[in-house]
């Protein structure tokens, strides 16, 4: 009868050893779990906050941003241009001559480099005066850089200044074109770059060749 209680005593330890054991691995299996989910979740949190922040950068940077950037450096580069050009008149021929501009007769002074190049024109039109820069692309090969209008109007305090840029002949891009500022350096409405830029090709059809 004794060994009877005793075997029964240490079955029942076997069985209460087994259900603690069971449940301590069964929370610890819980408890990593959880402490998994607490680990990754910042780290998915972050993925989908940078996926989305990725998307929406290019969103963010709109067409008339990417045009100021060029409209600066191409600005700085040509008036740099424009700037070695003068400071080398001395050197090229000066030629002088008459032209017609619209239904104007006008006073022309061509600068021609060593290489036969128109470089600069200056151009006196009655009332309207013509200030234009060539970037010469290859021998006897220019492009038609900047342009500068000057307008005496009659009464007026100030003459009305039109500048011409060619956006991309320095830093040629497949989105290259002319960007014309008024006198407080805004671009002009449709309306006014139509104007001004048949103006302008007429100018340079005028002026631009010997």
């Amino acid at each position: 009868m004794k060994h009877h209680r005793i075997f029964s005593a240490f079955l029942l330890l076997l069985l209460l050893f087994s259900c603690s054991s069971e449940n301590t691995a069964q929370e610890a299996k819980i408890e990593q779990e959880s402490t998994s989910n607490v680990a990754t979740s910042p780290s998915e949190n972050r993925a989908s906050s940078d996926a989305t922040a990725i998307k929406e950068v290019p969103a963010s940077l709109g067409t008339e941003d990417a045009k100021e950037v060029t409209h600066e450096e191409e600005i700085a580069l040509i008036n740099s241009e424009i700037m070695r050009i003068n400071g080398n008149l001395a050197s090229y021929t000066k030629k002088e001559s008459k032209a017609n501009w619209e239904t104007l007769a006008c006073k022309l002074t061509q600068y021609i480099n060593e290489n036969g190049a128109i470089v600069k024109v200056e151009s006196v039109c009655g009332k309207h005066d013509w200030t234009m820069y060539f970037f010469e692309l290859s021998k006897r090969e220019t492009k038609l850089l900047y342009g500068k209008h000057l307008e005496k109007v009659p009464d007026a305090a100030r003459p009305v200044v039109r500048e011409f840029y060619s956006i991309g002949t320095m830093m040629p891009s497949e989105n290259a074109y002319r960007l014309i500022l008024d006198e407080s350096g805004n671009e002009l409405d449709p309306d006014g770059y139509r104007k001004y830029s048949l103006l302008y090709e007429a100018a340079f059809d005028a002026f631009g060749y010997e």
